[in-house]
């Protein structure tokens, strides 16, 4: 497989989902993720949360094969987790409603997923440049202009992995009509220069983006790891 192209997968997550059913699945992580875990307040979080760690799981058996040991997962400044063991290595999740997607690439690579959902144009002008704005505002879809630029911007911060303290305002993104982005830095630091990004619609309820560092080819199609056949193919593992 080329290296240059990124990996984009989507898991689809079952509607209804119990305490038992966590409860379940918390064997396959650390006890320290575990004890993360439980701090969120609301069941949903922690089950996507849980199912995003099993994802990285079995996409690293995939491409190693050996199970993940946790303790080789490391943190940035930010809070971004990294391999420092395996630096080919670079994963990012994101998951949005009832589902979840995660980009698997050689070099630092940032994914968004959000479902397509009623915004406030307030907090569309407060966060993107004054080009951005305008085509949102004059698209015939403005909700999908919306998403495909909002996640785009946020999958560029997450592929930097400063977060948030990256500010959203000091690029702008262009979206094509084939799904590819071009990134512009506002600024002139050039800290976006070696970054590529593209954007795909989900089904018809999801937009996700997914921007990598040396990424020249991106998929034409993502790829879907059925929930069911996940949990199956980790009880093997």
């Amino acid at each position: 497989m080329d290296n240059r192209l990124v990996e984009i997968y989507v898991c689809k997550l079952p509607q209804k989902r119990s305490t038992r059913d966590v409860e379940e699945l918390l064997p396959y992580l650390s006890k320290e993720r575990i004890e993360r875990i439980r701090k969120f307040k609301f069941l949903n979080d922690q089950f996507r949360s849980i199912i995003g760690d099993i994802v990285i799981q079995y996409l690293f058996a995939v491409h190693h094969g050996e199970k993940l040991s946790y303790d080789r997962v490391k943190y940035n400044r930010y809070g971004k987790p990294f391999l420092p063991d395996f630096p080919a290595f670079h994963y990012n999740i994101s998951h949005s409603g009832e589902c979840l997607a995660c980009a698997i690439h050689h070099s630092p690579v940032g994914i968004d997923l959000e479902q397509l959902k009623p915004f406030d144009f307030k907090f569309v002008k407060s966060f993107f440049t004054r080009n951005e704005y305008k085509t949102i505002v004059r698209h015939v879809d403005q909700v999908s202009a919306f998403y495909q630029t909002w996640t785009a911007k946020e999958s560029v911060v997450k592929a930097i992995g400063k977060g948030l303290s990256y500010p959203l305002s000091s690029f702008e993104v262009i979206i094509q009509q084939s799904g590819k982005v071009q990134l512009i830095d506002v600024n002139g630091s050039s800290q976006i220069d070696r970054f590529s990004c593209r954007t795909y619609r989900v089904d018809k309820d999801f937009i996700l983006s997914v921007c990598a560092a040396n990424g020249e080819q991106f998929p034409m199609e993502l790829k879907e790891i059925p929930y069911q056949s996940l949990l199956e193919k980790m009880a093997l593992l």
